[in-house]
């Protein structure tokens, strides 16, 4: 009887498991894919259109094909060699697709969110992008690839913390590293082609735990401190092309060599509560005089950590911008909130202009005061060399404390940068003019006073005096105190015992 129940209970728990291996089994193993080591499986999607799946690799046979992996990819590398077909020099985008959210099969560009890693075949241009329901086409990124030959194979490589942080490779190099300031959470992947006949071969993923990194950044500012600290900070480039790294910094300046980017402080921080931000800046190359060609300062950013920090709200925090435009008006903005157009939205901008001041040739120095106000509101004073042209009360502040300073000017050049924190939570505490407490006393009076504004919080507060310490017996008193304490302990044991025989 008992074989029996055996048996019978055997063949139930493997019918239980026959719906699994069926849904592991319907989708083939990828020959030139593995995760961790292992050989992957997946399925085509975009309507099912076909994908050729051997040892010579994963090739679409359609323009629009999609093809997503089983194996689940929270965080990690992504490793593809990429061979476009020899005739498609049109601009058709072909690469890597990560953190997809749904659950659909069928889809393109919507129903479904996800990153994509990708080159341009025509331009040569590594590209990041993030598309789907509520984003639209994000155009996050564009670099030139690094190594780029047409009709040649193409080493594409994504590491990806899971929250954001991402590092765009080609060709064994770092193109890019970037962070989503808004990340997506899906866990799904794969490959992508816009046109047809598109291989794709060494697809090697390693997964990890995903982490809060952020770019790495340290760059120091000589001619920036706040004491005797020097300000270090990381370059945030656009959307646009460049690299991030073409900047000169010497002992009395910072210059932009590219348009359209920021450098942000990461060894500080300014509270929006009582204080102002000041920096002397020089615009660059102001090209065509469009709305909102700004050189700037950028406060309240609304970032833990390293992050591009430009243009739209789908990738974008938010953050304060004060600046000179090219009418030589001092405008408000914030950034990470755009019109339609995909301009800044300006929150102010001065009826006056800035006097004497020739853009792209003089230096204007720029201020930015902000007092948070007990209605919750927020009120900036902006200033254009010494003159106050501003004054704006936000009802709903920005919260950030991260800071820099920024222009869509290739060529912008900034030689100073002065934060001023005058808010004090008086956490850095001492007590001043108390006198020497003894055994005898109660107690001792002195005041309480902040080290770091000198504010005197408290007036002869009473501090109670600390009773000494018995000290520990040594020697024969030490001998005697032991024997006790365990004759204590025999007798508790005994007392003990006799209760459990009741």
């Amino acid at each position: 009887m008992k074989k029996l129940l055996s048996v019978l209970l055997t063949v139930a728990m493997l019918a239980c498991m026959l719906p699994v291996f069926a849904v592991s089994a319907a989708n083939p193993e990828v020959p030139v894919a593995k995760v961790d080591g292992k050989v992957a499986t997946g399925a085509t999607a975009h309507g099912g259109k076909a994908w050729t799946n051997d040892e010579n690799g994963l090739k679409n046979n359609e323009h629009g094909s999609i093809f997503v992996f089983d194996q689940e990819f929270k965080a990690g590398t992504i490793e593809v060699t990429m061979t476009k077909h020899p005739s498609d020099n049109d601009g058709h985008d072909h690469g890597i697709i990560f953190g997809l959210t749904g659950d659909s099969m069928d889809f393109w560009e919507g129903g479904v969110q996800y990153y994509f890693l990708f080159i341009n075949n025509k331009t040569g241009e590594i590209i990041l992008a993030k598309t789907g329901d509520g984003l639209g086409w994000c155009w996050m990124k564009s670099m030139d690839c690094p190594k780029w030959n047409e009709c040649t194979e193409i080493d594409l490589k994504v590491v990806y913390s899971g929250k954001g942080h991402i590092e765009m490779w080609a060709n064994g190099v770092l193109a890019y590293d970037y962070c989503d300031a808004n990340p997506l959470t899906g866990t799904r992947w794969g490959v992508r082609a816009a046109n047809d006949n598109v291989t794709f071969t060494n697809i090697n993923v390693t997964t990890a735990e995903p982490s809060n990194e952020g770019i790495k950044g340290g760059i120091e500012l000589p001619f920036a401190k706040v004491g005797d600290k020097a300000l270090t900070g990381y370059y945030s480039g656009g959307p646009w092309r460049n690299d991030g790294s073409k900047i000169t910094v010497t002992d009395t300046s910072l210059v932009q060599d590219t348009w359209a980017t920021t450098f942000v402080i990461d060894n500080d921080e300014l509270p929006l509560i009582d204080g102002s931000l000041t920096s002397s800046v020089r615009a660059g190359n102001t090209g065509d005089k469009g709305a909102n060609w700004l050189t700037g300062i950028f406060f309240g950013i609304e970032a833990t950590k390293n992050v591009t920090l430009w243009k739209r709200s789908a990738y974008s925090p938010k953050a304060y911008v004060l600046f000179v435009d090219q009418n030589k008006k001092l405008i408000l903005s914030k950034t990470g909130i755009f019109n339609e157009d995909d301009r800044l939205e300006d929150l102010q901008v001065s009826e006056g202009v800035v006097e004497n001041y020739d853009i792209a040739v003089d230096f204007v120095e720029i201020k930015a005061e902000f007092k948070a106000n007990e209605d919750g509101s927020l009120t900036i004073k902006g200033y254009a060399n010494g003159v106050q042209l501003i004054e704006y009360t936000d009802a709903n502040p920005l919260t950030g404390t991260r800071y820099g300073v920024g222009a869509r000017c290739g060529g912008s050049e900034y030689k100073s940068l002065v934060p001023v924190n005058n808010y004090c939570a008086h956490a850095n505490t001492e007590v001043v003019g108390a006198k020497e407490a003894t055994e005898t006393e109660k107690g001792y009076t002195g005041d309480t006073v902040c080290k770091d504004c000198g504010e005197t919080l408290r007036t002869g507060e009473e501090i109670p005096v600390k009773t000494p310490a018995t000290p520990a017996p040594t020697g024969d008193a030490a001998t005697v105190a032991v024997a006790l304490a365990v004759l204590a302990v025999i007798g508790t044991g005994v007392i003990v015992t006799k209760k459990r025989e009741f």
